[in-house]
């Protein structure tokens, strides 16, 4: 298949070589990052201050604005299945579960992709009910993302609870980095997307934008051919200011969006929401201090078979980087969080209480120490006091060693958690008058201790690798339990444990200066088992349905000075229970600079079969073929 894939990729290149004579396009801007380019781009997300992605002891890929735009990708799920150390899976036409390292959840057991934490500009997206991400609910527009980090491990030291398997940080570009018009559409078979931004100087310091974004998606078929009657339909505006100074810098960013979202044979269910966030940020001669406060609203309309809620989030964190002497620097902060909600009860379905208001505080404190010229250690610690466990602790170890200027060997060892949620602890479920399954006041957090080595390098200069073996020893993973003597209601309790173990690895070869090859591959082994005097009810893969590995090979072309060929070939094992089988995809764009203004795309996505499934949900993925127009006029 990849021999086939390579041989048509030539094929299409020396069919299209012919070089137009053209001034400097978008295209041309598009064309990627060198090999040297892609060790120094700056990341923030693994010790929360910027630092080279060479320098980073951790698994961290960085999708870039421009990998993003040449692969065609639309919406923030389609986005992540560019980073190699992640594992997404469409389950239906607006939802997704995606998990880094296993526990990507099983829908017939109720167990949910709930371990990784996923943050839009230092906001979390994170739902506190289950501790998963409503796909639904999550928008951006796609030309307006400066690059998605991608970590997966722990990253609870910083990032708190939730950050168990991994962290993903979207980061927009600043409003000075958007000015001008911009207007996008796409259309295809299976739905459409357009957006409108607008962008300017105010003063000299400052800029803005504003924008508007919409989609649809169809719905997705059943296996017997017939419609899932899962249209969605989505909308979006926002803004952001920023300004800036020598030493201050301030933005201020919102969203409203509002979404519909069609059930078989039931009443469309209605979701809605808003957002604000303001940051401060000054900068000394060895001091930055920043201040970040956040509100964030939530809506979803109560369908005729479950609960709706509404959800209020108000967030204020704050944050010092210290250069405390040459050779150590000191990251502190706090914050606190309040989660307000309340949830339409169903009469099968319901919380109890169906309203809570929980405040969930943290203290942080990570020093990086320069032990010698070529070995630097991390050592953090972070405090956190849940409303339901209490306080908690989570430490954080990672030694560096610089080889040469571009190869690190890294080692890692980290404490995190999954604390309780309502879905653990109030949570009811009626078969009629029966109750049959309840929450556990007494739910415990999920703990998990990860142990990490890495490698990340140029082998040549046109050869770079990352790699990262990985051992994790999970406790008080969720089981389900059986009432002593009368046996119902069933309820939830932390009777599974065991370790999970894996690799991720993924290189680029700059095989000519116009062709750009990165394959990768994911394995992922888990040896769970039930603890003494567990009901053994259902099976351990009741936390996540996952495959043993996934293996992706993108290409990267640039066919003259106005034309683009990007290609993404991907292979997902089978998952085991419920049993999907296997599969192998292949997603093309090609895209074509016709001017200064004008950029077209045409994108087909899942081209090697009609459909097929990708999570056990019933729900079958089309064929599709899509058309990008961008217009964006010179300022």
């Amino acid at each position: 298949m990849f021999v086939r894939f390579l041989f048509s990729s030539v094929l299409l290149s020396a069919a299209a070589s012919v070089t137009f004579a053209a001034p400097q396009s978008e295209v041309q801007q598009l064309s990627g990052l060198s090999l040297a380019q892609l060790s120094r781009v700056e990341v923030t997300s693994v010790t929360k201050h910027p630092q080279s992605l060479g320098t980073a002891a951790a698994s961290v890929y960085v999708i870039t604005h421009d990998e993003i735009l040449r692969a065609g990708a639309h919406t923030i799920p389609e986005a992540l299945r560019l980073a190699p150390n992640l594992q997404v899976s469409e389950s239906g036409s607006s939802g997704y579960a995606i998990s880094a390292r296993g526990f990507l959840g099983n829908p017939p057991d109720q167990a949910f992709a709930n371990q990784i934490l996923i943050l839009i500009d230092g906001r979390s997206v994170y739902s506190p009910l289950f501790s998963g991400v409503f796909y639904d609910q999550l928008d951006v527009m796609m030309d307006d993302v400066d690059r998605i980090e991608v970590i997966s491990g722990p990253g609870a030291t910083l990032w708190g609870a939730n950050a168990v398997n991994g962290v993903i940080n979207i980061i927009t570009r600043p409003a000075r980095d958007t000015e001008g018009t911009l207007v996008s559409s796409v259309g295809g078979t299976g739905g459409g997307v357009l957006g409108m931004r607008y962008g300017a100087a105010f003063s000299d310091a400052g800029a803005y934008r504003v924008y508007a974004n919409g989609l649809q998606k169809g719905s997705l078929e059943l296996a017997d051919g017939s419609s899932a009657q899962d249209r969605w339909r989505h909308g979006q505006a926002g803004f952001r200011n920023d300004w800036s100074s020598n030493q201050e810098a301030f933005t201020v960013q919102g969203d409203v969006y509002r979404a519909t979202e069609d059930q078989p044979a039931a009443a469309e269910v209605a979701l809605s929401g808003a957002n604000a966030l303001a940051r401060w940020r000054h900068t000394g001669a060895r001091s930055t201090w920043e201040l970040q406060g956040y509100f964030d609203h939530s809506e979803t309309g109560p369908p005729a078979s479950g609960a709706g809620f509404v959800l209020n989030t108000y967030d204020l964190q704050l944050q010092n980087t210290l250069q405390a002497a040459d050779a150590l620097q000191i990251v502190w902060g706090a914050g606190e969080r309040l989660n307000s909600y309340h949830i339409a009860n169903s009469p099968t379905f319901f919380f109890q209480p169906s309203h809570r208001e929980l405040t969930l505080t943290e203290l942080f404190a990570q020093g990086t120490l320069a032990l010698t010229a070529h070995l630097d250690a991390v050592i953090g610690l972070k405090a956190e006091d849940d409303p339901f466990s209490g306080w908690v602790l989570m430490p954080n170890l990672r030694l560096g060693w610089s080889l040469a200027e571009d190869q690190l060997i890294w080692a890692s060892a980290a404490r995190a958690v999954r604390s309780p949620t309502p879905f653990d602890v109030d949570v009811m479920e009626k078969l009629g008058s029966l109750l049959y399954l309840r929450g556990n006041p007494d739910f415990q957090d999920v703990k998990v201790d990860t142990y990490e080595l890495g490698y990340r390098g140029s082998a040549s200069r046109w050869l770079t690798l990352s790699a990262t073996a990985y051992y994790s020893v999970y406790d008080n993973l969720r089981s389900i339990e059986p009432t002593p003597v009368v046996t119902l209601p069933l309820f939830w309790g932390n009777m599974i444990e065991g370790p999970t173990y894996g690799t991720e690895a993924w290189a680029t070869f700059q095989l000519t200066p116009w062709w750009q090859l990165s394959p990768s591959i994911h394995t992922f082994h888990e040896r769970l088992h039930f603890k003494p005097g567990a009901s053994g009810l259902l099976t351990t893969t009741q936390n996540g349905d996952d495959p043993a590995s996934a293996e992706m090979l993108k290409s990267s072309m640039n066919l003259g000075t106005r034309l683009t060929l990007d290609a993404m070939l991907r292979h997902v094992a089978t998952l085991p229970a419920p049993y999907v089988p296997a599969y192998t995809e292949l997603r093309v764009r090609f895209g074509w600079q016709a001017s200064r203004a004008w950029e077209l795309g045409l994108v087909g996505n899942n081209l090697l079969h009609n459909r097929h499934e990708e999570f056990p949900t019933g729900e079958y993925i089309d064929r599709s073929v899509a058309l990008e127009v961008r217009w964006k006029p010179e300022n």
